[in-house]
Formats: C-alpha cells, structure tokens, sequence
C-alpha cells in the first residue's frame, strides 16, 4: 500500500519533487559524502522521489472526508489565463473523477484505510491544472504524448495496483477491474505519462547535455602513505591495483572506482583537484577533512540533460506566471507550493 500511495503522492508533487516513478540513482561513491567522517569524497545521489513522497502518503488522516465539489456542474471549479492560453474546469468536469473514486470503498479501503483524505478535490483539481500546464508546453515545443508512454505509464501504476490484491487468486484481473472502476486510476496514467512526455522532450531538445570526469582515488591517512603512492605510480604500478591495496575508503575494493559524476559532486579541495587534473594523470596527495587522496581522472562521459529538472523548471514558470482563480469553496491557489490549499487547512 505505502509503495502506491507514494506514487498519487508524487504525481501531485512532480513540479516539488522532480519526478514521479523514477528509480533513485546510485549513490556516486561512499567515499564522497561531506557528513561522515568514515565516508570521503563524494555526496549522495539525488533522492528517490517515491521515498520522499511515501512516508507522509502512507498515513491515512482521520478527518472527516470532504465531500464532492458542491458547485453546480456548469460552475467554473478553476480558470488559469496563461501567457499563451486560457483555460478553465467545471465542477462536472472535475466530479468525473472525484465523486466515482470517492464512492468506490474497495478504492478507498485499500488506497487511504477507509477514510478519504481531506482535501482530495483539490489535489485532482491541482493535477488537472499541472496536466494542462504540461500539455500547453507539449504544444509549444511541437510535441506531445507517445501511446507508448501511455502504455508505459499504465503498466507501471497497474503493476502497483495489483501489490495490492496479493494473494488473490487472479490479482492482474482485480487490477484491472479497479482501473475499470476507478476513474482516478486512468487520469493518473494520462498524468504520469505527460510528465513523461514533456521530461523526455525537453531532454531530447537539450541534447547531451554535458562531459562530467570519470574518477579514481586512494585514500590514506598520512601525506608520506600518499607520496609513496605517487612513487610507485610513476614506476608503473596499476592505480586500481594500489587502489584494492591501500585504500582506507569504501572504493578502495573496486580499485578507487568513483564513477562519473559532476566535481560539484565532491568535497572542494577534491573538486579543485578533479577539475585541474589531466585525462590520464594522476595528482596529488590531496588533503580534505577525510584525509589525503591521490587522484586519477580516467576520462570524461556525456552525461544526458536532465529532462525532469528542465520540465519542472518550465512548469514552474508557466504557473508562476498565471493568473488562476479558484472557487473558494475548493480551496485557494498558493503559488510559493504551486498547488492548490483544501478549505479549511
């Protein structure tokens, strides 16, 4: 349940968090993080945004639900004027969604414990409007979205919706017929697969995006231990062999190994040295707080551009930018969260 949860959780936070079913990266080395004295070089990866999203999303509220959206279904529930385009939702429009998946207990029950979260219009009503703010850029850089994303996006969140059935005799058949039920469920996947569409965009039009040094080092104690290194290295003896030898760090067993990373990575005096050194050479004995480093730059990878930043930097623009009205009976638009606030919070 926790794992599903986090998904609705990062969908609605994707402007927030960057990112929505997107597996955490490895961390760059254990010998990087500035925090620990028993680590030396590098920081951690990004965080996983379904980590980030899950433990507040896992914790269902004991509030009492809030009910349906109570305007007339014509009623305007939000109207957004952007630079380039208008846009509006109705009640009905919005009930389409909400009222069906509030009214399905078997949803209710296995999603939120029984008891719908308050608020839960005004998160449809605020992923509506990123899904339209996403679709407007999709338009503006001629682009849109793939039935394969579609289908990508719909196997991943099936797949989180049968977790739920295990033990059932067919838990694919129950998963599917919650999908059937639940008009939630296909809205997310139409969601999801946007941010997909536009991430995978902007990446593309961005296009390498840009090199990022491939790192060794040996970490030792004393600066002689480094000297002695370097002696030895410039009588030919292999750097990932010392490495597996001497190295009091994490990476000392796989030869020093720090992968390729951006140098902002690293500590300052190791990144000062990572961006002077030569493809090939190695420098040092370099002193951080961690100890001293003899440092080899292998050579550099293209690393891809980050489509998720760049898709929420433009949508975080384009919403900055617009002019959204609410009803006030839905809650209020906050732009510092670019989300909208249920009533009564």
């Amino acid at each position: 349940m926790n794992r599903f949860l986090a998904v609705i959780a990062c969908c609605t936070l994707f402007i927030a968090a960057c990112g929505v079913d997107r597996e955490s990266e490895d961390s760059l080395s254990e010998d990087v993080d500035p925090t620990s004295e028993d680590e030396a070089v590098e920081g951690d990866a990004e965080d996983d945004p379904d980590d980030a999203a899950g433990d507040d999303a896992a914790t269902p509220t004991t509030l009492p639900a809030t009910p349906p959206t109570t305007g007339a279904p014509a009623d305007v529930a939000l109207s957004a004027a952007f630079s380039d385009a208008d846009w509006e939702i109705t009640h009905g429009e919005l009930n389409e969604v909400v009222v069906p998946t509030q009214e399905n207990e078997e949803f209710v029950a296995l999603i939120f414990g029984g008891v719908q979260p308050v608020g839960f219009d005004a998160g449809v009503l605020t992923e509506h409007l990123i899904s339209r703010a996403i679709q407007f850029e999709l338009d503006a850089i001629g682009s849109s979205i793939t039935d394969e994303q579609r289908d990508t996006s719909r196997s991943s969140l099936l797949e989180q919706v049968e977790s739920l059935y295990i033990g059932e005799p067919d838990a694919t058949a129950e998963a599917e017929r919650l999908f059937d039920e639940v008009p939630y469920l296909p809205f997310l996947v139409e969601y999801q697969a946007g941010q997909n569409a536009l991430s995978e965009a902007l990446a593309a039009e961005a296009g390498p995006g840009t090199e990022v040094p491939c790192v060794r080092h040996i970490l030792v104690e004393e600066e002689a231990e480094g000297d002695a290194i370097i002696v030895r290295l410039e009588a030919g003896e292999d750097f990932a062999e010392l490495a597996q030898e001497l190295s009091t760090g994490p990476s000392g067993p796989t030869g020093g190994d720090l992968g390729c990373s951006p140098s902002s990575n690293y500590v300052p005096e190791f990144a000062g040295a990572v961006d002077t050194a030569e493809i090939g050479a190695f420098v040092g004995p370099v002193q951080t707080e961690f100890g001293w480093h003899v440092i080899l730059v292998e050579g550099v990878e293209a690393q891809p551009a980050d489509g998720r930043a760049l898709a929420t930097e433009r949508l975080r623009e384009r919403l900055g930018e617009a002019n959204i009205d609410v009803d006030a009976n839905l809650g209020s638009w906050n732009g510092d969260q670019l989300a909208i606030v249920p009533l009564g919070s």
